[in-house]
């Protein structure tokens, strides 16, 4: 079945999925249809498990992947020693306008929370820290980001090494 024969099925049939008794009557015939089936289908794997899987991301995750990859082996993506929250935040904004219109855009503690959240699970060797220093055009500024662990200073001293690039 084409995906047009399928739409076109849909807005004829799809009446028959607000009537319960229709509904009702449906599942019990499946139910006795194939209820005495020996042999369980597979869960998706391979190609399919993927494809359903990239459907199923969220915004953040999304984000997440496009700034620190997705962790797998063959991931190509170069994991950057620090971000901004300002710059994951704008890039999030980004990605959501562009890749998610029906979601709405979180508010900056919110992304924030729920990114650390991400990172402490996909990559523990990130951490959030209250003042990251930099350089931007010449002076010294800091602002709150994540970064390697190994970066020099810690999160008490929320500190680390004067790094240079500019925005």
């Amino acid at each position: 079945m084409s995906f047009e024969e399928a739409e076109a099925w849909y807005i004829a049939e799809k009446w028959k999925l607000s009537d319960p008794e229709y509904v009702a009557a449906w599942l019990y015939y499946l139910m006795n249809k194939w209820s005495g089936m020996s042999v369980h289908p597979a869960p998706y794997h391979g190609e399919d498990y993927n494809r359903l899987k990239d459907l199923n991301i969220t915004p953040i995750e999304a984000t997440m992947q496009i700034v620190f990859g997705d962790g797998s082996e063959d991931c190509d993506v170069v994991c950057p020693e620090y971000i901004l929250s300002k710059s994951l935040y704008n890039i999030y904004k980004e990605v959501t306008e562009n890749d998610f219109e029906n979601y709405r855009i979180l508010a900056k503690p919110k992304f924030v929370e729920e990114a650390l959240q991400w990172l402490e699970e996909k990559m523990p060797e990130y951490e959030r820290r209250k003042k990251i220093n930099f350089m931007r055009n010449g002076k010294r500024s800091n602002a709150d980001g994540f970064c390697i662990k190994s970066m020099s200073g810690t999160p008490e001293d929320n500190t680390s090494d004067w790094v240079t690039f500019t925005l």
